[in-house]
């Protein structure tokens, strides 16, 4: 295939639907896997999630690090790679204690409303979201204990204000989300409660990741009316569901500071489709269903 780059051999050769146009989704077979640490147990709890108990490939390769294969952060060398077994049906999967079922998100209501529950600057991380160390990463597929720290170097208070409070809106300037491309990042604030994100931009990475976790992405229009915003601040945003079908802004009413503003919703169909549903998970769901 002389002249064809690797992106275009891909799909040529394990393309599943017709040649997509430009911005549809690519359907390919998945021959050959490799998972490593966290990631490949968060894979499987997704398959688990939308009950599917089998997933076959050619080849499945698991590297396994320390993070997985003891709690503490000791023998940080220990790393290996697991090869498939030659008796898959005999595999006895042990799951720990610290492996828990995804949380699964629910379909956007009409109505979002709720408090603004942290309010912060320009270049906010993943990090500074989810922040890493070997005791907080040792969380990562027990989403109900690793929530417990979403900005806790910044805010300890943070997840337990959203739980009081019922869940509601995160606020920050420019970049949000920048850094590691860490899906805790928008996992666990979902599964603390958190409704939608209204920045004056996103990181790209991140963006995706919220849509797929079922939390929307809202841009400022202008930084006057991120100025206008405090911690405390009550938010409502009405017929969301018939806008976001129909509109790339949605209306913004702050009823604390007795003021209303307009945000910009910069996502795709599917994407509007997804996040309606609850998350990508919910999404695939609705359409095995």
């Amino acid at each position: 295939m002389p002249g064809k780059n690797i992106f275009e051999r891909i799909l040529e050769t394990h393309g599943i639907s017709p040649a997509p146009g430009p911005g549809e989704p690519i359907e390919i077979l998945i021959d050959q896997t490799l998972t490593q640490d966290a990631t490949g147990t968060m894979a499987c709890l997704q398959f688990e999630a939308l009950e599917v108990s089998r997933v076959a490939t050619k080849r499945s390769v698991s590297y396994v690090d320390h993070n997985t294969l003891q709690t503490g952060f000791q023998n940080s060398d220990d790393h290996r790679f697991v090869p498939p077994s030659d008796h898959p049906d005999a595999v006895n999967v042990v799951r720990g204690p610290n492996i828990k079922p995804l949380h699964r998100g629910h379909a956007m209501p009409e109505t979002l409303k709720g408090e603004v529950l942290i309010r912060l600057g320009d270049d906010i991380t993943t990090d500074d979201i989810m922040p890493a160390g070997a005791h907080i990463m040792s969380l990562r597929s027990n989403i109900p204990a690793i929530s417990e720290y979403v900005f806790s170097h910044s805010d300890p208070d943070f997840a337990k204000r959203v739980r009081d409070r019922g869940g509601g809106f995160i606020v920050a300037g420019r970049n949000y989300g920048q850094g590691s491309s860490r899906e805790h990042a928008a996992l666990a604030p979902m599964a603390l409660g958190i409704k939608g994100v209204i920045a004056r931009s996103f990181a790209r990475i991140h963006g995706a990741n919220l849509i797929n976790f079922g939390i929307l992405p809202m841009t400022f229009m202008t930084g006057e009316d991120l100025e206008q915003i405090e911690l405390g601040d009550r938010i409502i945003i009405e017929d969301v569901i018939r806008l976001l079908k129909n509109s790339r802004t949605l209306r913004v009413q702050n009823r604390t500071q007795s003021s209303t503003f307009e945000v910009c919703i910069d996502l795709d169909r599917r994407e509007k489709d997804v996040v309606m549903a609850g998350g990508l998970l919910e999404f695939v769901r609705l359409r095995r269903s």
